[in-house]
């Protein structure tokens, strides 16, 4: 009988233990925590976004396969894995309903605050893919005009009805949903820059659940601090999580804890993902039909016309709940931030599952 497949987890990934047989061995550690000398004796990695993966992390171990848990790939150096031949997974759009679901919920407890309703605003999604275009789908369905701004998809299919960066921004509502990219020709980083949020006013909404690093967080807190007319901020990421800038999120209408894409679902649609691609490359079993079941939404909701959207939405994801648990540590930052992401409450998908197709730029 051969040796089972020894594998280093965080801990934040559900399942992975009723996932496999006596086939492999698992050892959980906070993602923050693993180091090189925890490797030595491993052939398999698992991690989410908080683990660094390159050289500094693998050279030196008998790591053959790394898995990340999520959608992007900015904690990933792919460059690295590839020249050594090691194996890679991660789960793209495992967690997209659920930052959905985040997304309209906050867009809805702007609304209240405004006293307005989503067939009276426009929302500019910038970042048209797995996430943004889900976006799309529901807010049309409920009546919401989008524009959307996604220049590297633009090239490919300049015959699709997209905006500018600058066109954005006259939307009511502008919601960021593009992958951390540093190289030309279409850099993210700093992508909220000071003329971007120069261009919006009071009675905007301005939401990042992308990536930190697309809005400098120091030029924000000054644009904040020196204009009384600048847009309600809502920010699920930040730049150098766990150390947050706490002034910056005092002037936010809502802030969370990186906690967009946290509902159940999506994480275990992520270790299925994961595992699949696993045991596929190590030609070991899998229990898919167990961890599958965890993925369905129980009772999905179909929102109708008639019914009183903004309330049930929050009723369904009550995100100011978030935004008090972050408020309410902020002398214990930045301890508590991930505190806050290992303990945080059970929260379901909600919204009945829609298909993503082409944008329609409606």
């Amino acid at each position: 009988m051969s040796a089972p497949l020894r594998i280093i987890a965080d801990e934040n990934i559900p399942g992975l233990s009723a996932a496999f047989s006596s086939e492999v061995q698992i050892r959980y550690l906070p993602g923050r925590e693993i180091k090189r000398h925890h490797l030595q004796q491993t052939d398999v990695l698992l991690v989410r976004s908080v683990t660094q993966v390159n050289a500094d992390l693998v050279q030196g171990t008998p790591i053959k396969f790394i898995g990340s848990a999520t959608i992007g790939l900015d904690h990933i150096d792919l460059s690295y894995l590839n020249k050594f031949g090691i194996g890679f997974a991660y789960a793209p759009g495992s967690n997209a309903q659920s930052v959905v679901e985040y997304v309209l919920a906050a867009i809805a407890y702007w609304l209240q605050q405004e006293n307005k309703s989503f067939e009276t605003i426009s929302v500019g999604i910038v970042g048209v893919g797995r996430i943004g275009g889900l976006l799309q789908m529901y807010l049309e369905k409920l009546g919401v005009r989008c524009l959307l701004c996604d220049p590297p998809r633009q090239a490919q299919q300049p015959d699709l009805p997209f905006c500018s960066l600058q066109e954005i921004t006259k939307a009511d509502v502008i919601s960021f949903h593009v992958p951390l990219n540093l190289s030309q020709p279409w850099p993210t980083k700093s992508m909220i820059d000071e003329d971007f949020l120069s261009s919006l006013g009071k009675g905007q909404l301005l939401i990042n659940s992308a990536r930190g690093d697309i809005l400098d967080n120091q030029m924000a807190l000054n644009h904040y601090q020196n204009y009384v007319n600048a847009p309600a901020l809502v920010l699920d990421v930040w730049q150098n999580e766990p150390q947050i800038n706490v002034d910056l999120l005092k002037y936010c209408l809502l802030a969370t804890p990186h906690i967009a894409g946290y509902a159940v679902e999506g994480k275990w649609r992520a270790t299925l993902m994961l595992c699949q691609a696993l045991a596929g490359y190590f030609n070991i079993s899998v229990n898919s039909a167990y961890l599958d079941a965890k993925t369905q939404t129980s009772n999905p909701w179909v929102p109708q016309a008639d019914e009183k959207l903004l309330e049930l939405l929050q009723s369904y994801y009550p995100i100011a709940r978030d935004d008090k648990a972050l408020r309410g540590v902020i002398n214990n930052l930045p301890q508590s931030f991930d505190i806050l992401r290992k303990n945080y409450p059970v929260r379901h998908e909600f919204l009945a599952p829609i298909a993503v197709t082409n944008i329609s730029g409606g």
